[in-house]
């Protein structure tokens, strides 16, 4: 997807465990990114930026499998809105976040392709 990669789970990986794990997984890409990019910097002078967003639900999958949809689509959206070095997290994930996590609300948003509203968060790591 350009400068930017999606993971997905299959219909049998749904789940408060899986949303749990995707964030494990997240978080660790996001600090070794952090920790190369800065390297990059100082060895080249590149910059580079990595912003995270996370939703859950079931999506349409193509054949090839790309996925596409309202699902995958807010999630991406969200990841163009994060500031480097931060994740914005669907309200759809809230519920398996909560007890493990700090979600700061971030606005209601509408997204372009339905007329649902969409509640962010930022998700702190640490």
């Amino acid at each position: 997807l350009a400068n930017s990669f999606m993971v997905t789970f299959s219909k049998n990986q749904l789940g408060e465990m899986y949303i749990l794990a995707a964030v494990d997984v997240l978080n660790i890409i996001l600090k070794q990114t952090q920790v190369r990019h800065t390297e990059l910097e100082q060895r080249f002078g590149l910059k580079a930026e990595v912003s995270l967003g996370i939703n859950a639900g079931l999506a349409l999958v193509e054949p090839n499998g790309t996925p596409f949809g309202i699902i995958p689509n807010v999630a991406l959206d969200l990841m163009s809105k994060a500031g480097p070095g931060q994740v914005l997290v669907a309200a759809a994930c809230k519920y398996a976040l909560v007890p493990n996590y700090l979600l700061l609300p971030v606005q209601e948003d509408r997204t372009e392709q339905a007329s649902l509203t969409v509640t962010a968060y930022h998700l702190a790591l640490g």
